[in-house]
């Protein structure tokens, strides 16, 4: 029907069949399809319909573009305040539901305000009933995410804990509420939780063909995390192989895990086609957010390669106040920067180094992310060893040990490299 409106030129026809199913497709997850109906629109259309901006909005969000995302809400907003629209109030409840659904992600990542983000979670849940699935586990996922940020990982992992067994079917909302459950234990340090969670989401995947992809994705970084390279490489190729059918940032993490797996042994022909890969789905889709850290892991795979003074220009190129950060990356640009400049940069930008090293760490402690942390204070130690600070070294590697040991942390010290070697046999 759509093809024959559009062969017609009868655009308002086409876009009123476009906004009657996105709903639809939204709540099962068909974002993809969706995707292809917009691309059939003129632009100026979709900025001026709000039920087409939040089908924009919710692409954005599956292909990792926080900031054309934001734009899109900043629109989205526009158009509700002055009330450009004929919405019935059934059809507006859903648009704002589906707006606050997604701010709570932009307030996460971009903004870094988890309490902001809480509370967007929160109005969208008021808003959505039950049977808008896709917006509202993104909702109820960042509500717990925000929770955690803020020290109260055990109310949201109860809380999401309770929705995810509860026996009336949940359906599609049960993916974002699993990945949300995984990323928690994760990001909090906590990895056999983590693997319970996999499992489970793993399980789940027989039932929803489209928790495949996220499903394999936990599962990857969890094996990666405990240096289970093989059955790391295996869940991250199957998740690359969906990257059409899952949210874009899934399939690039595990595009850069097989590109570092690749480095680690060594395989630079097959590492450098991931990165290839990686970057040329991210600029197909124009996502400008992503490429920090796919640059990141190029510039290492140089230095790896012996090419110093190509890793040495992007690591002086580098802004570390202008790259942002993803939380729910298991790549940050910063520590790669860091292993360059340890290596081959002088003196007086290894205290630069330092001193954003640290920021870094209180901000990370201050979030909770104990991860994230681990990862830091490991290459603080890196850092102040080649500073000839070796009992700063020591206390530092030591406050990192001690935050691993619990989950069963390993690939965070393989990372940093053998200069840790002689620092951990002194402990």
């Amino acid at each position: 029907a759509l093809s024959c409106f559009l062969a017609a030129n009868n655009l308002p026809e086409a876009t009123s069949l476009i906004e009657e199913n996105s709903r639809t497709l939204l709540n099962n997850l068909e974002r993809r399809v969706l995707e292809l109906w917009l691309e059939l629109l003129p632009d100026d259309v979709v900025w001026q319909r709000p039920r087409l901006l939040v089908a924009k909005a919710w692409l954005f969000y599956r292909h990792g573009r926080i900031q054309a995302l934001t734009s899109v809400l900043d629109q989205l907003q526009h158009c509700l305040t002055q009330n450009r629209s004929n919405l019935t109030i059934s059809e507006r409840h859903f648009v704002v539901g589906q707006m606050y659904a997604l701010q709570s992600a932009t307030f996460f990542f971009q903004a870094d305000e988890p309490q902001k983000s809480k509370v967007a979670a929160e109005q969208a849940v008021s808003y959505l009933p039950t049977k808008e699935q896709g917006a509202l586990g993104t909702a109820l996922g960042y509500w717990g995410l925000s929770l955690q940020a803020q020290g109260e990982g055990e109310t949201a992992v109860s809380r999401l804990q309770q929705a995810v067994d509860d026996p009336a079917p949940l359906g599609p909302a049960s993916i974002q509420l699993y990945l949300a459950l995984s990323f928690i234990h994760w990001t909090s340090g906590n990895l056999v939780a983590m693997k319970q969670t996999a499992e489970r989401f793993m399980v789940l995947s027989e039932k929803f063909p489209q928790a495949t992809a996220p499903a394999c994705w936990v599962s990857g970084i969890y094996h990666y995390e405990r240096n289970q390279l093989n059955a790391a490489q295996q869940k991250f190729e199957e998740t690359v192989a969906l990257h059409y059918s899952t949210n874009f940032v899934a399939a690039c993490d595990s595009w850069l895990a097989l590109a570092r797996i690749c480095q680690e042994r060594r395989d630079f022909a097959q590492a450098q086609a991931h990165l290839d890969a990686v970057r040329a789905e991210t600029l197909r889709l124009e996502n400008r957010d992503l490429l920090p850290v796919i640059d990141a892991v190029q510039a290492y795979q140089w230095l790896l390669q012996g090419d110093t003074d190509a890793a040495l220009r992007w690591a002086q190129a580098f802004d570390p106040e202008q790259s942002p950060e993803w939380t729910l990356l298991t790549f940050m640009p910063h520590l790669f920067w860091l292993r360059i400049l340890v290596a081959h940069g002088p003196n007086p930008e290894l205290r630069i180094v330092q001193q954003s090293l640290l920021s870094k760490i209180t901000h990370a402690q201050a979030r909770h992310f104990s991860r994230r942390t681990i990862q830091l204070l490991t290459h603080l130690a890196l850092l102040q060893m080649k500073m000839g600070n070796d009992n700063q070294a020591l206390r530092s590697l030591e406050k990192a040990l001690r935050l691993a040991k619990p989950g069963g942390f390993v690939r965070a010290f393989v990372d940093a490299g053998s200069a840790l070697k002689s620092l951990l046999e002194q402990l």
